[in-house]
């Protein structure tokens, strides 16, 4: 038997951070292959984390651009907050360096471009990403690269969503 969180059956877990497990699954309603994100379960009962959680899924819902992972949906379920985004199919810079791959010039100038043209669409849209790693750029198996993992994300013009204080560690 499968587990669903929402309209979601989850298929595989991909990962597991600080703040939450990314799951693959498959939405019920359309058996579109996904990405769910779950806050981890004593992260959800603190309430500033549970607000920096839906922060970001509300941001990634807004976006529409080629080098930033999309989301589709957020919610809450049984008390687990989730986030659907769209599945990206490839490896993290991380893992590709971690292997001691290395990028060429051209191929590092290009990644590079791609961050830098998320970034600014975000930051045009009043969002500062504050986590860019390599574990957070996803280098697509056809080569494109997606900025994803906006759970450090901050909306600069609203004043009430400082979550983090000056000189703290996150």
């Amino acid at each position: 038997m499968s587990q669903t969180i929402g309209n979601y059956e989850i298929l595989e877990n991909l990962g597991d951070g600080q703040q939450g497990i990314v799951y693959k699954a498959r939405s019920l309603a359309n058996q579109q292959i996904i990405a769910l994100k779950i806050l981890k379960p004593q992260l959800a009962e603190v309430e500033a984390f549970a607000a920096r959680f839906q922060r970001e899924a509300e941001a990634m819902i807004t976006f529409d651009h080629p080098y930033l992972v999309k989301a589709f949906e957020f919610g809450v379920v049984d008390g687990l907050h989730f986030c659907a985004m769209e599945f990206v199919e490839g490896e993290t810079l991380y893992e590709k360096l971690r292997r001691r791959e290395t990028l060429d010039e051209r191929q590092a100038l290009y990644v590079a471009q791609c961050v830098v043209h998320g970034l600014q669409y975000a930051w045009e849209r009043g969002i500062v990403h504050r986590d860019i790693k390599p574990a957070n750029i996803m280098i697509q198996t056809d080569g494109r690269i997606r900025l994803m993992d906006m759970g450090l994300a901050k909306n600069v013009q609203d004043e009430g969503s400082t979550v983090t204080q000056a000189g703290a560690v996150v």
